[in-house]
């Protein structure tokens, strides 16, 4: 006897050998119109770019360096402007008059590291009663000649500390009541007074400060004193 399938199962078998095919598709079909992306074109000029996004600049940090440099030009500025005028070289012209050196004249040298100057003193006295017993004085501090060490230092100036008067036992005879500075020197006047009559060598003992002015600022140079310089002549007391 022969088996015979059944009818259904032959169809299932008969549907599984049939090739399934996918339809055919048109490459033309799948590629949009033409026109498609024409719209693009045409409203590109109404569409507004995004903005550009701008970095931040950085906070300027050095404030206090600034302050810094503007305080030092402050302070080298005021420095400048507060220095001494420049005393003038006058030469011998003072340390050889017949008015300001009548009585006696001194001229002296210092050689330092800013220079060279001659300073020179003239002495001139008026009495002030008949017998001579109470004398003006006046000293005159000017400068000779001045050798600056170097283009950055302009020159030298002067200020009285103290002037005093002595006999020539050391007595003194009076002190500096105040002084003046003329332009071309600085001068004192010292009163001086003997107690006595008689025949009297005096000598005068000065002390000055000296300041250096330079191109920015100046400077404190030095204490110059001026131990004797001496009378020309004894001053005669009645």
């Amino acid at each position: 006897m022969g088996s015979e399938e059944p009818d259904d199962v032959s169809e299932e078998r008969a549907v599984e050998q049939v090739e399934v095919t996918p339809p055919h598709v048109d490459p033309a079909e799948e590629a949009p119109p033409a026109g498609h992306d024409a719209w693009k074109e045409d409203y590109e000029g109404l569409i507004e770019p995004e903005p550009v996004k701008r970095r931040r600049k950085p906070p300027f940090r050095h404030w206090g360096s600034v302050i810094v440099l503007v305080i030092v030009l402050i302070i080298l500025v005021a420095w400048t402007v507060a220095s001494p005028s420049v005393l003038e070289s006058v030469g011998d012209t003072y340390v050889t008059s017949g008015v300001y050196a009548k009585w006696g004249n001194y001229t002296g040298v210092r050689d330092i590291w800013s220079g060279n100057v001659t300073w020179g003193v003239s002495i001139r006295g008026t009495p002030t009663s008949p017998d001579n017993r109470s004398i003006e004085l006046k000293v005159l501090v000017t400068k000779v000649s001045e050798t600056t060490s170097s283009w950055f230092l302009r020159g030298t100036s002067i200020e009285m500390r103290n002037v005093s008067a002595y006999d020539e036992n050391g007595t003194l005879l009076g002190t500096m009541i105040g002084h003046a500075d003329l332009g071309y020197g600085a001068e004192a006047t010292v009163p001086i007074s003997f107690s006595e009559s008689g025949t009297y060598l005096v000598f005068i003992k000065i002390k000055f400060m000296v300041y250096e002015t330079m191109r920015i600022g100046f400077l404190p140079l030095e204490t110059v004193q001026i131990e004797k310089a001496w009378i020309d002549f004894p001053i005669a007391v009645t």
